[in-house]
């Protein structure tokens, strides 16, 4: 089978997704994020400044926080759908 390009599937990612990306990245990493954001429908994007590609070496507990809270916020949510659902 010959491979599907991704960047037209990605509205087939439901799932709220975050995307963090250096200040100081390529302008290459920061155009393919900015297309990632805008092709799944639930993504998020966050641009940690003072590094570079490798942001989690860089600054790992800023970027520690930054992905702990998403995901901590995202199971709010999604308990609350839950429990919406239940009711239905």
């Amino acid at each position: 089978m010959a491979p599907k390009p991704a960047i037209g599937r990605l509205n087939e990612i439901k799932v709220p997704t975050l995307i963090i990306t250096g200040a100081a990245d390529i302008p290459d990493v920061q155009a393919h994020a900015g297309a990632i954001e805008v092709g799944i429908p639930s993504a998020r994007r966050m641009v940690m400044d003072g590094v570079g590609h490798l942001l989690y070496l860089e600054k790992p507990a800023e970027f520690a926080r930054l992905a702990i809270n998403f995901l901590e916020a995202n199971q709010i949510a999604e308990t609350r759908q839950e429990v919406q659902n239940r009711g239905d």
